[in-house]
């Protein structure tokens, strides 16, 4: 699941989950050692994942470029934050995410009894401390450095297929009616955006969406069917405002190694059929189109966890 965030305490709600799962949601069966956490895994038997919220973290990206693993980070970074705590808060975390000898290999429910049988403290003062004073401290240390919001969660694949479908059918340009969330959400920044345009910088969404989507389209991957997503979307000149039937038998005449035959007059033909177009090339235009939107929006994404 794609995370983001619209505020600081939004952004805290993630890394306290984050936590609890780094404390509870491993078993019994981890080593621990010099070099950190070894084999853990979940309750279900599956191996750990790091929470995808930690790599937003500049903390944890720190620790993570001195680590072989994301695990190991985690490790470290968690060790570094509870040793900025004091006498019984420190001795408490440690047990109670199992970063110490004694507690590592133990299920966390026996980690609490271990914390309340050495400090003699009951089990509801221990949670009262932990959920109000360590993870509130923990969490502000995690979060150091980074920013107040995240970046949108991406729209899924066939989502993008399904809204790139429904601009084929008139092609390009669009209206205000096709500037849905989803291929809005596409748009790169504003500085990125803004090096498309030769003139003013339109405002509208539909604007953006179609100098975006034109400029990708002519930079389409493929290049074996650029010529013909360029006319599919109605791109290349003469095909503005055709219908789809025109664009897709002017697109199949570009396919690689299909024959083109002339008929009565001076109109050319494909020898392959509109339909046999429509029913494996075009989806596979579709395809590759959303794909490459969507990568680029994701490259974007990796590009702004860097900086941040």
């Amino acid at each position: 699941m794609a995370v983001a965030w619209h505020s600081r305490r939004n952004l805290e709600g993630w890394v306290t989950d984050a936590l609890h799962y780094a404390a509870e949601g491993w078993r019994h069966s981890v080593q621990i050692s010099e070099y950190g956490w070894g084999h853990r895994e979940t309750p279900n038997d599956d191996p750990f994942v790091v929470p995808e919220i930690c790599f937003h973290l500049p903390t944890f990206r720190i620790m993570l470029r001195a680590s072989d693993t994301p695990e190991r980070a985690l490790f470290w970074l968690l060790i570094l934050v509870i040793e900025e705590l004091k006498g019984f808060e420190y001795r408490w975390a440690m047990s109670y995410f199992g970063l110490t000898y004694e507690t590592a290999t133990i299920y966390p429910d026996k980690r609490h009894r271990v914390a309340d049988s050495k400090l003699q403290t009951s089990r509801e003062e221990i949670r009262e401390l932990v959920y109000k004073e360590v993870f509130e401290t923990l969490v502000g240390y995690l979060c150091e450095g980074a920013p107040d919001y995240g970046p949108s969660p991406l729209p899924e694949i066939a989502s993008i297929e399904q809204e790139l479908k429904q601009v084929l059918k008139d092609g390009l340009p669009v209206g205000p009616q096709f500037a849905t969330a989803d291929l809005v959400g596409l748009l790169p920044d504003e500085e990125v955006l803004a090096e498309l345009f030769d003139g003013p910088h339109p405002l509208g969404p539909a604007a953006r969406l179609n100098t975006f989507l034109t400029h990708e389209i002519n930079h389409f991957t493929v290049d074996k069917w650029r010529d013909a997503a360029r006319i599919l979307f109605a791109c290349a000149p003469g095909y503005k405002g055709s219908t789809l039937t025109r664009r897709r038998e002017g697109a199949a005449l570009t396919i690689p190694g299909n024959r083109a035959t002339t008929t009565t007059g001076k109109r050319e033909e494909s020898s392959m059929s509109e339909r046999h177009f429509r029913g494996e090339i075009e989806p596979k235009i579709v395809a590759s189109l959303a794909w490459q939107l969507y990568a680029k929006k994701l490259g974007e994404r990796d590009d702004y966890l860097r900086s941040s």
